[in-house]
């Protein structure tokens, strides 16, 4: 990343927030991220989904993880086709455990080989289809948490999963409903209401506390999804929202943060909250830098 010059330049749009956010995120993207320590293994999987672009981001989601829990999952990481294994095991060296890189094609060819042809389609049709996919896929095996790149973490990830256990599906409460409304007028009337109502869901953060086969329940909102053209950006929350609402629970708002408040400067936004992590979705994306610094000091 080039040294943000334009930050001086009081004649462009940018407020003082964005701009110190800009310069952070230069300070961070020189940085080297340290090498992990040794800690004990926790009994469940760590799920991400990176590209690119988000590499620098998903480096500091995990050296937060790292830093705030008292033992370290086991690391999955997918990647999305702007990358190579390769280049995945180098950004993610720092890691102190090997660690497993799935790729889609081979997410695909595994659904597929479980009969699961529909779900094998979107994943190889939509990259939210593929971050589904990997989830369901690594949930035979584990308990998975899954976080996407924007997320930063406070407190320890073990207490999470300590306090999310009992149900088979957790996701994170949303302040918006970012769901397909065209497939949600396929579902049955009481369950179109109970989607209606707040709190929404987030897929951005969610747990599997086993592997999910009410999804073959759902059979014929995977053929819609995949009929529609452009697949809908949200196709997937709205299948993990409908899952939540049947056989699951959310995970609480004063445990991971996903509003679009508590917007700083200076200070970082999660002093003297009881946040365990926060996804910075896109309205607040550039509140991720300011408070990375922050969080990884």
């Amino acid at each position: 990343m080039r040294f943000p010059y334009y930050i001086f330049n009081l004649k462009n749009s940018a407020n003082l927030r964005e701009r110190i956010s800009y310069y952070r995120q230069y300070r961070l993207s020189i940085r080297d991220t340290p090498m992990i320590p040794v800690k004990p293994i926790a009994n469940f999987n760590y799920v991400t989904l990176t590209c690119r672009k988000d590499l620098k981001m998903t480096q500091l989601s995990l050296e937060t993880l790292v830093r705030h829990s008292s033992a370290l999952p086991e690391l999955v990481v997918a990647y999305d086709e702007s990358l190579t294994e390769n280049e995945v095991q180098e950004a993610f060296k720092f890691w102190s455990r090997p660690f497993l890189c799935l790729d889609r094609l081979s997410t695909a060819k595994f659904h597929h080989d479980q009969g699961q042809q529909l779900l094998a389609n979107f994943c190889d049709k939509h990259i939210f289809g593929f971050k589904l996919s990997v989830c369901l896929r690594v949930a035979q095996q584990n308990r998975v948490l899954y976080a996407d790149s924007d997320v930063l973490w406070f407190r320890d990830s073990v207490e999470l999963m300590k306090r999310y256990s009992e149900k088979a599906i957790y996701a994170a409460e949303d302040y918006n409903d970012s769901y397909n409304k065209k497939l949600l007028l396929k579902l049955d009337e009481q369950l179109q209401k109970y989607l209606a109502q707040t709190p929404f869901i987030n897929a951005g953060f969610a747990i599997f506390n086993r592997f999910i086969p009410e999804i073959d329940e759902y059979k014929e909102f995977l053929s819609y999804i995949l009929a529609e053209q452009p697949i809908h950006h949200f196709s997937e929350q709205t299948l993990v929202a409908i899952l939540t609402k049947t056989i699951g629970d959310t995970i609480k708002e004063q445990d991971v943060y996903v509003k679009e408040h508590y917007l700083t400067s200076w200070k970082a936004s999660f002093c003297q909250k009881p946040w365990i992590a926060r996804h910075y979705i896109s309205p607040v994306r550039h509140q991720l830098w300011i408070d990375a610094i922050t969080a990884v000091n």
